[in-house]
């Protein structure tokens, strides 16, 4: 039997942090994280402006790596998107880039990422929303 990645994390949570049988008045920090973990699976790429592993280039505010790899999209409306290259392209971080895109869109299959500084290609391999889980458990300590 196969169990998708996300409901298998949402068991092992509920298994860790007990049955939901606690009154309104007593609101943990893991229950908040247990109910913003549910919301995710209402996450819908469209709400964010991606279609077809497609983002328009106007709905982008700014992309910033976070290593060689991964970066996050600053999109309008304080939304966040994170895109996720096929392979570490050394030096995009640090050194920047350019984006080669086909038409007015930053696309998974026909827009590519340019190292500056040697011209390298990168390739994307997925855009998706980001969405951050409050940082509840900190706050109580």
């Amino acid at each position: 039997m196969f169990i998708k990645p996300r409901l298998m994390f949402y068991v092992l949570l509920t298994a860790f942090f007990g049955p939901e049988a606690q009154s309104e008045s007593e609101v943990s920090p893991g229950s908040i994280i247990l109910n913003q973990l549910r919301s995710l699976d209402s996450v819908e790429a469209e709400d964010w402006g991606i279609r077809n592993g497609c983002i328009a280039l106007r709905r982008i505010r700014a992309i910033s790596f976070r290593d060689d790899q991964v970066a996050i999209i600053n999109l309008h409306r304080r939304q966040q998107a994170v895109l996720k290259l096929k392979r570490e392209c050394r030096g995009i971080a640090e050194q920047g880039f350019i984006i080669d895109a086909r038409s007015d869109q930053l696309c998974v299959r026909f827009s590519r990422l340019t190292q500056a500084k040697s011209g390298v290609s990168c390739e994307i391999e997925f855009i998706q929303p980001y969405v951050q889980l409050s940082e509840a458990l900190s706050d109580t300590s």
